[in-house]
């Protein structure tokens, strides 16, 4: 009985001693937008670079390495946040809705500096002919230091580039 009592006081205690809290930040890019822009009204297809694709918030921390976080996650697929933000752009700005669009996103992160890029390409299709096929590029500075300022910068930067989008989408024929 007693080799029990100490057995049981001791896994006891390295269970305690082994668990750690961990605290998640969930960041998004979508809160604020009215619901019914979540409402899929186009032809969009939204591919991200694998590093991208991985739930963590991403940050360039050499020339040569990205590192996606462990504890600062997107709150859902950011395919699916960058697809909402764009169709909201293109519905605001009348953008007709019988085009396949195809974005490729290969950069959408921060770096240590407080730089922030994105780097996609949109290309738009009609009947299998490719009608529409440009490539953007911003890049920004946070305005202090941390994940939210680095989501703040990256959200905005992103509704610009939509906006340039959706009024190069307007005239097309």
């Amino acid at each position: 009985m007693k080799l029990l009592t100490t057995s049981l006081v001791a896994l006891f205690l390295l269970t305690s001693c082994s668990s750690t809290n961990v605290n998640y930040e969930r960041y998004t890019l979508v809160e604020g937008l009215d619901s019914n822009q979540f409402a899929r009204n186009y032809d969009l297809l939204v591919t991200v670079a694998p590093v991208l694709d991985e739930g963590g918030i991403v940050l360039k921390t050499s020339p040569v390495t990205l590192r996606a976080a462990n504890n600062h996650l997107w709150t859902s697929d950011i395919k699916a946040q960058l697809g909402t933000i764009l169709m909201d752009k293109m519905r605001t700005n009348s953008v007709r809705n019988n085009l396949n669009i195809q974005m490729y996103v290969g950069k959408f992160y921060g770096s240590s500096d407080g730089t922030t890029f994105i780097d996609l390409t949109v290309n738009i299709k009609k009947k299998d002919k490719t009608v529409f096929n440009k490539s953007y590029y911003k890049e920004g500075k946070q305005s202090a230091d941390g994940y939210d300022a680095l989501v703040e910068n990256l959200k905005d930067n992103y509704i610009e580039i939509c906006q340039e989008i959706s009024l190069d989408l307007v005239n097309l024929d």
